[in-house]
């Protein structure tokens, strides 16, 4: 679950496991199909990070300073997808 600053890890019961933090406008959330990385869109930072599910690390920061304000995430294949913009009208209803 995103939380703005922070993605917020559970298990499927609910428990908590843990958190990533110090992350800067949470938008979107995208799971590699092996379930080994999660992809979260950094709509302040005007980023994409990759994270290890296994630790909580980021692994990857994927800059898109040309393609600002990153919000959703999909991903197909090997490709990952993220739509992208500043307006407030484009924004997810969790980002403020």
């Amino acid at each position: 679950m995103a939380a703005g600053d922070r993605i917020v890890v559970t298990d499927t019961a609910g428990v908590l496991i843990g958190a990533v933090t110090d992350l800067s406008g949470v938008a979107g959330l995208a799971v590699a199909p092996d379930g080994a990385h999660v992809f979260a869109a950094l709509h302040d930072s005007h980023e994409v990070v990759e994270i290890d599910t296994t630790t909580l690390v980021v692994t990857r920061r994927i800059d898109l300073a040309a393609y600002p304000c990153p919000t959703d995430l999909a991903l197909s294949g090997e490709v990952l997808w993220t739509a992208y913009g500043c307006e407030p009208d484009l924004l997810p209803s969790n980002v403020t």
